[in-house]
C-alpha cells in the first residue's frame, strides 16, 4: 500500500501507527504527534498519527468519548499539516466517512462495524485499497 512518499509492505521499512486512543485535547495531541514524529524521523521509521474523535466502544458509559467529529477533525488536520504526516482515525457511522476522508488518508473500520457497514462506506468513497488486519479493516483513501 502506498501512502504519501512511502510504502507499507512486509518488504519495506517499518511504519508505525501511533498516537492517542482518544483525542483528549488539541494541545496534548500536538505534543504526542511531535514526540512520535521526532523519534520516528530520528530512527528512519515511517509514521502515521492515530487518534479517535469518538470512542463509542468504551467499557463505561461515563468514560470520556472524545471531542466529537468536527473538533476532532480540526485537530487531526492541524497535526497532518504541522508535522507533514498522514493521519488515521476510526469511524462508527457511514455518514462520517466523507468528512473524515477529506482529512484522513486512512480510515479504520472497527470490528463491530466491518460486516454491517463496509459496503455502504466503500460506495460513499473512492476507496483505493482495503486491507484486513486481524479484526480491523483499513481503507486507504485516494
Amino acid at each position: 500500500m502506498k501512502l504519501r512518499d512511502f510504502k507499507i509492505d512486509n518488504n519495506e521499512k517499518m511504519t508505525l501507527m501511533g498516537g492517542m486512543n482518544v483525542l483528549e485535547s488539541r494541545d496534548l495531541a500536538m505534543e504526542v504527534a511531535e514526540k512520535f514524529k521526532n523519534v520516528t524521523d530520528k530512527n528512519g521509521i515511517n509514521y502515521i498519527f492515530k487518534g479517535s474523535f469518538d470512542k463509542a466502544n468504551r467499557s463505561s458509559i461515563s468514560s470520556y468519548r472524545g471531542p466529537g467529529l468536527d473538533e476532532g477533525l480540526k485537530i487531526l488536520e492541524e497535526i497532518s499539516k504541522t508535522y507533514d504526516i498522514p493521519v488515521i482515525t476510526d469511524i462508527h457511522e457511514p455518514n462520517q466517512a466523507k468528512s473524515v476522508s477529506e482529512i484522513c488518508e486512512v480510515i479504520q473500520i472497527p470490528a463491530f462495524l466491518k460486516n454491517v457497514k463496509l459496503l455502504e462506506i466503500k460506495i460513499l468513497l473512492c476507496v483505493k485499497e482495503v486491507t484486513h488486519m486481524d479484526t480491523t479493516i483499513w481503507l486507504l483513501i485516494l
